[in-house]
C-alpha cells in the first residue's frame, strides 16, 4: 500500500566538495581571485511508496550520491579552465586567460545548479516507485562503467614507457658509435645526450600525468558507479553491490600506490641523464618500474569489465 506521507527535504551541498584542497588553494590565490560559490540549497517534497524512503536521511543520502558525479565534474571543469592561466608564460597571456576564466566560472556554477535541480526532480518521480528506482540505479551503475579508464591508462603508460625505452636504446647506440670513433665524436655525443635528457624529461612528465590522470579518472568512474548503487539499489542487491564496490576500491588503491611509487625512480633516471649519466641498465629499469603498474591496471581493468557485464545484465533483467 502506498505511503501518502510527505517527506520534506531541506539540505545544502558544498559545490567544492570534490575539489582537492591543494587545487582550491591555487584558485584562491590573490592573483586569481576566485571566490568560493555559495552552497547549493535543495528543498523538495517526496512522497515515498515504501518504508525505505520514509526516512529523510535515506533521501538525503540518495541526493548526495546522485549529485557526486556532477560535483566532481564541476571541480574538473574549474581546473581545466584555470590551467591556461597557470601555463601562460607572460603577463599579457595570463591576463587574457584570467579574464576568460572569470567569464566562464559563473556559467559553470549555474550549469551545476541546473543539473542538480534536474536530478532532484527525477528523484522525486522515481522514488514514488521503488521498483522503478532500483531499475534506474542498476542502469546508472552499468552506464557509469561503459568506458573503462584503466584500459586507457594502460595504453597510455605502455606508449610513453616504450618511447622512453626506445630513447635510451638510441642514446646507447649513439654512445657506442661515438666511443668507437673517439675524439670529436665523443664531444658531439655530449650535446646529443643533453638533448636526449631534455626529451626524456618531457616523457617522464607525460608518464606522471598519464599515470596520475588515469588513477583520477578511475576514481571518478568508481564514484559514479558506487553513487548510482548507493543512491537507490534495492535491499536485495545491496550486499552484492557493497562487495563489488569494495573490490574495485581495493584494486584502485593498489593502482594508485603503484603509480605514485613509480614516479620517483623514473624521475631519478631523468635526473641522471640530465647529469650526463647514461647506463645500459636504464632500459630494463624502466620496464621493471612500469610492470607493477600494468599488473595493477590490468586487475582494475578486469574488475571494471566484470562489473560492467554484471550490471548490464542486471539492468536488462530489471527492465524486463
Amino acid at each position: 500500500m502506498a505511503n501518502s506521507n510527505v517527506v520534506s527535504i531541506s539540505m545544502k551541498l558544498d559545490p567544492l566538495k570534490e575539489l582537492d584542497g591543494k587545487k582550491l588553494k591555487l584558485l584562491m590565490a590573490k592573483d586569481v581571485g576566485f571566490k568560493k560559490p555559495g552552497a547549493i540549497t535543495i528543498k523538495a517534497d517526496f512522497v515515498p511508496t515504501t518504508p525505505k524512503w520514509t526516512k529523510s536521511k535515506n533521501i538525503e543520502d540518495a541526493i548526495a550520491n546522485i549529485c557526486r558525479y556532477d560535483l566532481s565534474l564541476y571541480a574538473t571543469q574549474l581546473m581545466e579552465n584555470y590551467m591556461p592561466f597557470e601555463k601562460a608564460t607572460n603577463g599579457q597571456d595570463k591576463m587574457k586567460a584570467l579574464k576568460e576564466f572569470n567569464k566562464k566560472v559563473p556559467n559553470l556554477y549555474k550549469s551545476l545548479n541546473d543539473r542538480i535541480g534536474d536530478k532532484v526532480t527525477d528523484l522525486q518521480e522515481e522514488i514514488s516507485s521503488d521498483v522503478k528506482f532500483n531499475e534506474k540505479a542498476l542502469a546508472g551503475a552499468y552506464k557509469a562503467l561503459e568506458k573503462n579508464p584503466a584500459t586507457d591508462m594502460k595504453d597510455a603508460v605502455v606508449k610513453v614507457s616504450n618511447e622512453m625505452r626506445e630513447l635510451i636504446r638510441e642514446l646507447l647506440k649513439e654512445q657506442a658509435i661515438a666511443k668507437k670513433k673517439g675524439g670529436e665524436d665523443e664531444e658531439k655525443f655530449k650535446t646529443t645526450l643533453k638533448s636526449g635528457a631534455a626529451t626524456f624529461k618531457g616523457l617522464a612528465s607525460d608518464y606522471q600525468g598519464k599515470g596520475l590522470g588515469g588513477v583520477q579518472e578511475s576514481t571518478t568512474v568508481l564514484k559514479s558507479f558506487s553513487g548510482a548503487l548507493k543512491a537507490g539499489v534495492a535491499e536485495t542487491e545491496a550486499k552484492e553491490a557493497k562487495t563489488t564496490i569494495t573490490a574495485l576500491k581495493n584494486a584502485l588503491r593498489k593502482l594508485g600506490d603503484d603509480t605514485k611509487a613509480s614516479i620517483k625512480p623514473i624521475a631519478e633516471i631523468s635526473a641522471n641523464l640530465s647529469r650526463g649519466l647514461l647506463d645500459a641498465k636504464m632500459e630494463g629499469q624502466i620496464g621493471g618500474i612500469v610492470a607493477s603498474i600494468l599488473k595493477s591496471a590490468s586487475e582494475l581493468e578486469d574488475r571494471f569489465n566484470k562489473a560492467q557485464a554484471t550490471y548490464k545484465k542486471k539492468a536488462k533483467d530489471a527492465k524486463a
